[in-house]
């Protein structure tokens, strides 16, 4: 049995904690609506600027019991990983390939976007009201889903996700198994990187999954995009280490390589069809 949670916010505050401590015993979907646009950056990732906390996000919850996968995916600044809690670290696996580190940041580099700091590690995710799927998954540590191996736990969400595309007619559908390969792009752009979990259609990237573990669990935050325009969003990357000489480059990068030929046909389809059919692949 899942608890089925819809969540409307701003960026900021659907990166809050979640779920509340009193929520945490049950297994949990949710679908998050943004209604702000925002850069959203890993828990890592340099910063030009801070930006102020936005107010909490409105929920409301449905519960239903849920059919069997046909297949077997603000907080205010987090301290220094040397100081962080131990049952409160980010879990996106061992880092691989030679990739472009961010540069300093020149002093007096503004933001355009609203900054908000996730609490899982990576690089940057843009977010806008309608432009992607938000599905955050939440597994107690005492459910049979719950693996002490975090590339497996991710793994969980990816056959949601390859199930669900399958059935509304995506083809070519991969589940990356291995660890984090962050490549030349991805400690800039999270859908420049590949993690454990993560859904390629036709071998380009579809989802895109974090987690974060504490005591009580695994929290999976996975997107997907309907709408895919780095043109837009990657020049704003200069506020977190981005060379300006480099962003045509990564747009180029992420037009080519990101799943965007799946935009349009998903992005035409109600928003509640998707739910219900990434709901019908939660496992029991």
């Amino acid at each position: 049995m899942w608890q089925v949670v819809e969540r409307r916010g701003s960026a900021g505050a659907l990166h809050e904690t979640w779920p509340d401590r009193s929520e945490r015993a049950s297994r949990t979907v949710a679908f998050s609506e943004v209604t702000n646009e925002a850069l959203v950056i890993g828990s890592m990732q340099p910063l030009a600027s801070r930006q102020p906390d936005p107010p909490a996000a409105l929920r409301q919850s449905r519960r239903c019991g849920c059919a069997r996968s046909t297949l077997a995916s603000r907080q205010p600044d987090p301290p220094a990983a040397s100081s962080m809690s131990r049952e409160e670290r980010s879990t996106d696996g061992t880092l691989a390939g030679t990739h472009a580190m961010p540069a300093a940041i020149p002093a007096g580099t503004k933001c355009p976007l609203e900054v908000v700091r996730r609490r899982s590690g990576g690089g940057a995710v843009y977010v806008a009201p309608g432009q992607q799927l938000w599905v955050d998954m939440w597994i107690p540590r005492d459910d049979p889903l719950f693996e002490e191996d975090v590339l497996r736990t991710s793994i969980v969400a990816g056959r949601v996700w390859a199930g669900a595309l399958e059935q509304l007619g995506v083809s070519r559908i991969d589940i990356h198994d291995g660890r984090v390969m962050l490549g030349q792009w991805g400690a800039l752009a999270c859908f420049a990187s590949l993690g454990p979990g993560e859904v390629l259609t036709d071998g380009r990237k579809s989802v895109g999954i974090s987690q974060r573990r504490d005591r009580d669990g695994a929290w999976l935050q996975t997107m997907l995009p309907l709408v895919w325009d780095p043109a837009y969003w990657v020049p704003n990357l200069t506020c977190v280490g981005m060379r300006q000489d480099d962003s045509k480059a990564l747009e180029q990068w992420l037009m080519d390589n990101v799943a965007g030929h799946i935009d349009i046909s998903l992005g035409s389809i109600a928003r509640n069809v998707l739910m219900d059919v990434i709901i019908s692949h939660l496992p029991l």
